[in-house]
């Protein structure tokens, strides 16, 4: 019921958050015990993801759905590392975050409105986690240039990190959840919103 008002407002935009079993008040009063029974399984993330394209909406990053050529300029810019600028004051960029107060900013040199420092926008496994949230997934080339590291090598690194790492990695090409297609690391499509999906993995978390 609550993806049926949500289509019919006719939005360019969905996300869906989260793609968890939520008993809304509209959930309480549905009619369909079926869909209830999907809705607190994890059916429910496949279930959201075909309702949504069957109406017109694409996943084009994790949780998001779009009409065609409506998909959220800042979330494709942010989540795949694309180096950009914000101005104004406390505006993020790619290279810092800007000064806070207005005051301030508007008093500030322009070479201190950005403050050019290195943080968790230059976080290569980080942005690895958010490449791979795209169907199209990891431009294998395109990482290398931009973070100047290689995938495999970052992964064979990470072994502590519970979400991403190179044994788990591994476990997911031999259970079909991730493949190379091209020149990309990517989720299977079929695999994105299975019950077994790293997707629905990520959104349980």
């Amino acid at each position: 019921k609550d993806l049926e008002t949500v289509v019919n407002l006719d939005p360019d935009h969905i996300a869906p958050s989260p793609l968890l079993p939520v008993q809304s008040p509209l959930f309480r009063i549905g009619p369909d015990e079926e869909l209830k029974r999907k809705t607190m399984t994890r059916e429910w993330a496949p279930h959201v993801d075909r309702f949504l394209r069957d109406k017109g909406y694409a996943n084009y990053l994790h949780k998001n759905y779009a009409k065609q050529n409506r998909e959220n300029i800042t979330q494709l810019t942010y989540f795949y590392y694309v180096p950009y600028i914000g101005t104004g004051a406390a505006a993020d960029s790619i290279t810092g975050h800007n000064l806070d107060e207005i005051e301030s900013y508007l008093e500030a040199p322009l070479a201190a409105k950005t403050l050019l420092r290195e943080e968790k926008y230059w976080d290569p496994l980080q942005a690895a986690r958010n490449m791979i949230m795209f169907p199209e997934g990891i431009d294998l080339p395109y990482f290398k240039r931009r973070f100047d590291r290689d995938l495999e090598e970052l992964l064979e690194e990470s072994q502590f990190d519970a979400a991403f790492n190179r044994n788990q990695s591994q476990e997911w090409f031999r259970e079909g959840i991730f493949e190379i297609e091209g020149d990309h690391l990517r989720i299977a499509p079929q695999a994105r919103f299975s019950k077994e999906g790293w997707l629905f993995y990520m959104t349980s978390v």
